[in-house]
């Protein structure tokens, strides 16, 4: 005798698909998501997945002050990017 047809789908595998298909879509959005950060002309450009679009430099600067700089904005942006990811996580009820 073949089992009944609910017990071949237990409900929690539907609500594993449905998570499954929420963490796509917040995947997508994350990836849309473009941060930028400047400071004293140098500018860095993330994207969500913490791909770095783009850097740009002020020529004006010494090259000790332009790595710093990088450095800070890689980190706010970074900073930025993980911020918005807890709040989506946090407020799309996924956890």
């Amino acid at each position: 005798m073949f089992p009944a047809p609910c017990s071949l789908f237990p409900t929690n595998m539907f609500d594993q698909l449905k998570q499954l298909a929420q963490l796509k879509k917040l995947h997508d959005s994350i990836q849309k998501e473009i941060v930028e950060v400047e400071k004293q002309g140098v500018k860095v450009t993330m994207r969500g997945d913490l791909e770095v679009l783009s850097i740009t430099l002020n020529p004006e600067l010494d090259i000790t002050i332009l790595e710093k700089l990088i450095m800070e904005c890689l980190a706010e942006a970074r900073g930025k990017i993980q911020a918005s990811m807890a709040k989506n996580l946090g407020g799309g009820g996924l956890f």
